[in-house]
């Protein structure tokens, strides 16, 4: 046994490239009092400090989180009983049991409320106040128990709130296969709001390694296509994710596209061709829009930052190219589908605003209609999470130092 208490098989081993926050090494101590202004991480510090500072009470405190290193969850791929020996002695808990026994909870009550809506006449209110408040409830009835589904088959386990233990190493316990993914609790609650329904057809714009592998476990009868800017950057996702699940598998249900005119900063689908719009309509889509990734932002000096000063344009028109991204993500899914809206920011600019443009623009350029469905149920059934109280249309998990996970907005939107 190690320090750690695991087994030698199971020591985590860091990489020579991390960053070490555990220790003041040399560079460290001879600029502690000193940041280079020309650094990218200097020039988002200030940007976010004059953006957040006003808006959050505790900004300071979300400012450390958001410098200090993420927190970690373990979705286990692969049940085994050293596994999870291993995650319990380090007081792990699989947190997807507490998300499913408050979400039946709030289901119950939830559907009891439906009941009444649909049974009894508008009283005091007008028809139309009636009929809206009888759609929310039926969408919130829909979101919990689409949530539910992909919940019952998906295995998280995470340490308690203010706890930091570092997770063992996966292993390749049977197939080849490493039993359990390193992932952010916030790309879980991605994959609990989005829950694809069965047999539907999946499009996932720009999506990144870390949500794929969930939607996969968690809609096993779906169909998924990753459109990213890249085709590289989309078979490197599947390549990660054939890790940790049934390779065949992934092959049959996940295909990669890009398309190969768009450059960096651009909207994913603008070029998508007339034909791709009218005959591959999808149901379900999941739009990771590109947005300045605060956490990356604050902590990675290099070319890729994106208030690297190469980027300034980019960064510039980053809201109105997310708004280009949305208006194209709504007119690929067809009524009755779902879109879901996802950053990795704190930013109402590129949240809530982005949202609001886009639903108006569509439906005065495409007689469009959407609604937003209800998340707050959320933040009750996933408490290991912290949640920025003052959102309107979606839900926004914000880094905490006892809850070191996101940052990240989701929204999801429903075709009428």
């Amino acid at each position: 046994m190690n320090q750690t208490g695991f087994g030698r098989e199971r020591e985590a081993r860091k990489s020579p490239n991390v960053i070490r926050y555990d220790e003041m090494t040399k560079d460290a101590q001879y600029t502690i009092n000193y940041e280079n202004p020309s650094l990218p991480t200097f020039a988002a510090k200030e940007y976010f400090d004059d953006l957040f500072g006003e808006r959050f009470d505790d900004w300071k405190s979300i400012r450390c989180a958001l410098l200090s290193p993420a927190k970690k969850c373990a979705f286990v791929t692969d049940q085994n009983k050293q596994l999870i020996d291993t995650l319990e002695s380090i007081g792990a808990v699989d947190v997807m049991q507490t998300f499913r026994s408050r979400a039946e909870a709030v289901l119950e009550k939830e559907q009891v409320n439906l009941a009444d809506i649909e049974k009894s006449p508008p009283v005091g209110i007008s028809e139309a106040e009636h009929y809206n408040k009888l759609i929310r409830t039926r969408l919130l009835v829909e979101q919990i128990e689409s949530s539910l589904e992909i919940a019952k088959r998906l295995v998280i386990y995470a340490t308690p709130t203010g706890k930091f233990n570092q997770l063992p190493r996966p292993l390749a316990i049977n197939r080849g296969l490493k039993d359990f993914i390193k992932c952010d609790l916030a790309d879980v609650f991605t994959a609990l709001v989005h829950a694809p329904r069965a047999s539907e057809n999946c499009l996932l714009l720009n999506s990144e390694a870390e949500v794929v592998p969930l939607l996969l476990k968690g809609a096993p009868y779906c169909m998924f296509s990753l459109n990213n800017q890249e085709y590289n950057a989309a078979r490197n996702v599947i390549t990660s994710v054939k890790q940790y699940l049934d390779p065949k598998d992934i092959e049959e249900r996940i295909d990669a596209k890009c398309d190969k005119t768009l450059r960096y900063g651009e909207s994913l689908a603008d070029d998508i061709s007339e034909h791709f719009i009218t005959e591959c309509v999808f149901s379900s889509i999941l739009l990771d829009a590109e947005s300045t990734n605060d956490r990356v932002s604050m902590n990675e000096d290099s070319s890729l930052n994106i208030f690297h000063p190469t980027h300034t344009h980019i960064r510039q028109s980053m809201p109105i190219s997310q708004k280009n991204q949305l208006k194209k993500a709504l007119q690929l899914c067809r009524p009755g589908g779902h879109i879901t809206y996802v950053s990795n920011s704190l930013s109402h600019l590129q949240n809530e605003y982005v949202l609001q443009a886009a639903v108006k623009e569509v439906y005065i350029e495409h007689s469009i209609t959407v609604r937003s469905v209800p998340l707050h149920f959320i933040p009750f059934c996933l408490p290991e999470l912290n949640f920025y109280t003052e959102s309107r249309l979606g839900q926004m998990v914000v880094p905490d130092m006892g809850k070191n996970f996101g940052p990240k907005y989701v929204c999801k939107l429903y075709l009428e």
